[in-house]
């Protein structure tokens, strides 16, 4: 097992998809992400405390750190 970062379209793409009430299977057929991966980046986006339309005016870079 590799232990690789996502892409930032493809962390934007899971989150928008647990926006919009998808589940982490349903995500993983939808983006090709494992469904640990979702798991793993979903529980830090939650713990941020941020909402999806803050997190969506956010640049890449703002959001990498």
């Amino acid at each position: 097992m590799s232990n690789k970062t996502i892409s930032m379209l493809k962390l934007r793409q899971v989150i928008r998809l647990y926006h919009q009430g998808k589940g982490t299977k349903a995500i993983a057929g939808m983006s090709f992400v494992s469904g640990n991966t979702i798991k793993k980046y979903l529980h830090i986006f939650l713990s941020s405390g941020q909402s999806y339309e803050s997190f969506s005016a956010m640049s890449d870079e703002a959001v990498s750190q």
